[in-house]
């Protein structure tokens, strides 16, 4: 927060008044307010980066965050609340978290926390058709969370999952072919779709 703006949460958390933009009259208000930050404002402090009156003025109750990897408990869950928020949010049908994919969370570290696994079960939501959910898609995502952030970051993985879902998915028979020299039978077996729908997104990739 610009230090501008500390002087300003720090007068309303003293006087508990505040003042609407365009306007010179004062409200008082009655709130509490929770505070959150992912970086030591201790040593924000010392670096002259943040308010020492606001510090000592929010730091009443501290309530160390554990990261996800020290509570895999909660993962599950969170997986759940999120994989529902945004079938909700993108107006999808119906459907179940695939047991492939209820494993590996609660296998995988989350070095990205939360966010991380909000983006996840976004990706599986939006890469899903008609309450069905594209396990191809989720076998990718299955490989690039197992394949863990060093190797992630030369994978493509991330360039693979982006645009419609018909992109998506011509990505996915694209790279699966390469790594079957090209053999349209294996192709659709690993994929677990017709060899018609191999031949088809084949010759549109030709066209290209």
């Amino acid at each position: 927060m610009e230090k501008g703006l500390q002087a300003r949460l720090l007068r309303v958390l003293e006087e508990r008044m505040v003042m609407r933009l365009g306007s010179d009259a004062l409200i008082p208000v009655n709130i509490r307010v929770i505070a959150a930050t992912n970086i030591d404002l201790r040593k924000q402090m010392m670096a002259g980066n943040f308010r020492n009156d606001l510090f000592f003025r929010l730091n009443v109750l501290n309530l160390p965050l554990l990261s996800l990897r020290e509570r895999p408990d909660d993962i599950p869950l969170l997986a759940e609340h999120f994989f529902k928020r945004f079938i909700r949010e993108h107006n999808k049908n119906a459907m179940e978290l695939p047991q492939e994919m209820k494993r590996l969370i609660c296998e995988y570290s989350w070095p990205g926390n939360i966010r991380e696994l909000k983006n996840i079960m976004e990706r599986i939501v939006l890469t899903a058709i008609e309450g069905e959910i594209h396990l191809p898609t989720v076998r990718l995502m299955v490989e690039e969370l197992q394949a863990g952030p060093k190797q992630q970051a030369g994978s493509g993985n991330d360039e693979l999952i982006q645009g419609t879902f018909r992109d998506i998915k011509r990505k996915i028979i694209r790279r699966v072919l390469q790594e079957e020299d090209w053999n349209k039978s294996q192709t659709a077996r690993r994929l677990g779709i017709d060899r018609m729908t191999v031949d088809r997104f084949a010759e549109l990739e030709s066209d290209d």
